[in-house]
């Protein structure tokens, strides 16, 4: 298992701080399998790094490093997938960092059944991180951190819960050549571009690719698992602490659900969407009670009234997108 070859993928912007310490500590777990390689996408980045990525790659036979101008997720994760050497393809995010047992618990899940499409790693909080005492547990799903369901073995994911990109081992092959493809390159409209920082996708910050890329795997036929003894750590910028961070990313949240559905053919109006979408009058009704009763929990409130409201907007309001094929034949 240990010879086998694979893919670590770092999509990269603007963590200069952190680069080395992020790239070292992966190489370093890395040193049991003399077939991985580093392959890190600099997603536009603009603070000075470059210089110390070539560094890097120079010091480390493992490291290497492309530049994706495009800004966003997608198209980060999409030129690693099409630059990458081997099969097994594991998205690592910039600020997260794989434990000891990482890696082993992937490729032990990964080579125990060739139908399995995607693998999805546990997300932490990095122990380094004082989450303030007024942040309601029930907001840390926002930091891509586990909270619910079982602690350890592996599961299915059934949507639309479903792995996240921050630590995602991928079989590369027809489901990753369509989701690649033309049809999503040409304009992609999930993910974070950042082109703006300020507008996000058309005047929000959305996302949503990883799942797109699971539903692809799922409708072919793939197994999408989650994997919970494959742990990584995530290093929480302090600026996301702050409660409009939250809010704001509950908001597109609600956004990116209406629209993934209407790119999968699937109707909004379904179980998937409906119960989200009206929500609204009810929790503007409960928020001001709760804000009288349970100031803490009326945090919680606010980030689930912000989204069914903006999933009720993009519902009315969004637009129809044709759906994307989602069968790799």
């Amino acid at each position: 298992m240990r010879d086998l070859q694979f893919t670590v993928l770092v999509s990269y912007l603007d963590q200069v701080d952190a680069v080395r310490d992020t790239v070292g500590a992966i190489i370093e777990a890395l040193a049991p399998f003399p077939k991985s390689e580093v392959l890190l996408v600099d997603n536009g980045s603009t603070d000075g790094s470059h210089a110390i990525l070539d560094e890097l790659a120079g010091r480390h036979p493992k490291f290497r490093w492309v530049l994706e101008e495009r800004r966003g997720v997608y198209y980060a994760r999409r030129r690693g997938l099409l630059d990458a050497r081997s099969e097994l393809c594991i998205f690592i995010d910039d600020d997260a960092v794989p434990t000891d047992a990482f890696f082993e618990e992937i490729l032990e899940v990964w080579t125990s059944d060739p139908k399995i499409g995607v693998v999805g790693g546990r997300v932490e909080l990095d122990p380094s991180v004082q989450v303030p005492t007024w942040v309601p547990q029930r907001l840390l799903s926002q930091f891509a951190v586990w909270e619910g369901g079982r602690q350890t073995g592996v599961e299915d994911a059934i949507f639309p819960i479903l792995p996240t990109g921050v630590a995602l081992a991928v079989r590369r092959g027809r489901c990753t050549e369509l989701w690649c493809g033309d049809r999503r390159a040409q304009n992609y409209p999930l993910g974070r571009r950042k082109a703006d920082p300020g507008r996000g996708v058309a005047g929000s910050d959305l996302g949503g690719e990883e799942s797109d890329l699971c539903l692809v795997f799922m409708r072919s036929g793939y197994r999408v698992l989650f994997a919970h003894d494959a742990r990584a750590r995530l290093r929480v910028p302090v600026e996301r602490l702050r409660p409009g961070w939250f809010i704001g990313r509950f908001g597109s949240e609600g956004r990116t659900r209406i629209r993934l559905l209407r790119l999968a053919g699937l109707n909004p109006m379904g179980r998937f969407g409906r119960h989200i979408i009206w929500a609204w009058p009810l929790l503007a009704l409960v928020l001001p009670i709760a804000m009288v009763i349970a100031p803490k929990q009326a945090l919680v409130v606010r980030a689930y009234l912000a989204k069914s409201w903006h999933a009720f907007g993009e519902w009315a309001f969004g637009p129809r997108y044709q759906p994307f094929p989602y069968r790799a034949d």
